[in-house]
């Protein structure tokens, strides 16, 4: 079974000390395309090295505004490092694809308007011609072309510019703005079609 690496939501509790967190829907997400879950720990890191071992895949999760240098940063930056000496596929979701900018050297901007449902526009690295589809986005922070890495491109723009995917030019990476991983009222996941094309993209295909 292919193992996934799936890093953590980071806050304090009314304590003052640091709780790591999940959602759900990421588990199940990953369980029903055959994935073995293993969520990281925002601590010390040499924990890591026998699960990076293991890994088919890194996901850079979403939750909270993207940073290089608090623990979960620095977590991350480790998973992303690793990954690119062991040539392990990573996926970025909403405040991991915004991470895989700022770590390939980008920058990340105030956006307004992306909580909800929104169409986007799908380039051609995925599809014979462009395409559109619809995504949840739920971000206050996203990616223009003017702050989009040198090294990174990307595949999808919603209506206002802002860049909904991105893809590493010489990796096998991807980021999402959107959750693909939530479902919509009724129960079903978001374009299945854009799923099959990005695990195709990773080659971590059924």
């Amino acid at each position: 079974m292919k193992t996934v690496l799936i890093s953590q939501r980071l806050s304090k509790n009314k304590y003052g000390s640091y709780e790591d967190s999940l959602e759900h829907a990421y588990i199940e997400y990953f369980t029903d395309k055959g994935f073995f879950v293993l969520s990281v720990p925002n601590t010390s890191t040499s924990s890591l090295k026998r699960r990076i071992q293991e890994a088919s895949l890194i996901v850079l999760s979403g939750g909270g505004k993207a940073d290089l240098y608090d623990k979960r940063g620095m977590v991350e930056s480790y998973l992303i490092r690793e990954a690119l000496k062991k040539q392990i596929p990573i996926l970025g979701i909403c405040r991991g694809m915004q991470f895989l900018n700022l770590y390939f050297g980008g920058t990340i901007k105030r956006v307004k308007g992306h909580i909800g449902n929104h169409e986007i526009m799908v380039t051609s690295l995925f599809s014979k011609g462009e395409r559109e589809g619809v995504v949840n986005s739920y971000h206050d922070y996203g990616i223009y072309s003017e702050n989009l890495a040198s090294s990174l491109d990307f595949f999808a723009l919603s209506e206002d510019g802002v860049i909904e995917g991105i893809y590493h030019k010489h990796e096998k990476i991807i980021g999402v703005q959107w959750h693909p991983e939530r479902k919509s009222e009724d129960g079903k996941y978001y374009s299945k079609w854009l799923d099959e094309f990005i695990f195709g993209y990773l080659e971590l295909g059924d």
